[in-house]
């Protein structure tokens, strides 16, 4: 498998690179970053549980905690994980399953570049299995969602959030199902920011925004050039 996609990966950056009209070209590239993902999660992954015993005297945070996963295997390293999950279904199973934890400080917050009231959407077949589907829900309402199954969430804004913590920052998961961008690219714009994080690892969700495929672009172009933190964009 790992084979096939890699000559599938190949193929699909060449055909990226071809003068199609920008429609296909995009197309093209956006599969080629599909399948360099499925290739470098597991790498991703690895990374992550590496180097988690280099945050122990730090702050985690967790944003797109869903049910806890991750932010209980931080909580293990970590002087304090900050964990965000904006579904107040979900949160409340978040609670259940991690809440006890002394210290993980959890948050009923979407994040974003903005303070203020956003819709979150849910996957259209949310109902049937909540705990699975609930790793879908987003501020973006897509064509697999059901446009009328959305809850009135509150958004902090992030770049102040983590401006009014003031203490360095040790590791960020972040996994918000399509508002990675807006975040990186205002972290960007703060590189005094920046220099308090160790590490950041993102899934971009890019595939699912090919209109925002230019602006994708230029953020990954940027990774290649900030030193600190280390950001993997592969994290799935």
């Amino acid at each position: 498998m790992q084979i096939l996609n890699r000559i599938k990966l190949l193929i699909y950056k060449a055909l990226g690179r071809f003068p199609f009209s920008l429609g296909l070209s995009t197309r093209f590239q956006i599969k080629a970053i599909k399948y360099n993902v499925r290739l470098m999660a597991p790498e991703a992954q690895e990374e992550f549980k590496r180097i988690l015993p280099q945050v122990s005297e730090k702050i985690s945070i967790d944003l797109g905690a869903n049910l806890g996963v991750y932010t209980k295997l931080l909580a293990n390293y970590s002087k304090l994980v900050i964990a965000f999950e904006p579904d107040p279904w979900t949160f409340e199973k978040l609670n259940e399953n991690v809440g006890y934890i002394k210290n993980v400080k959890l948050e009923n917050l979407a994040v974003g570049p903005s303070d203020g009231f956003v819709k979150l959407y849910r996957h259209e077949d949310f109902d049937c299995d909540k705990a699975f589907f609930s790793e879908s829900s987003s501020v973006w309402c897509r064509s697999d969602f059901n446009e009328g199954d959305s809850v009135d969430v509150n958004q902090v804004d992030f770049i102040r959030y983590i401006e009014d913590l003031d203490e360095d920052i040790g590791m960020i998961k972040m996994d918000i199902e399509g508002m990675e961008l807006e975040l990186l690219e205002a972290l960007f714009l703060r590189p005094d920011l920046l220099s308090r994080i160790d590490y950041i690892f993102v899934e971009t969700h890019e595939r699912l925004f090919p209109d925002k495929f230019a602006r994708f672009n230029q953020v990954r172009k940027q990774v290649h050039q900030i030193h600190k933190p280390k950001i993997n964009l592969n994290w799935h």
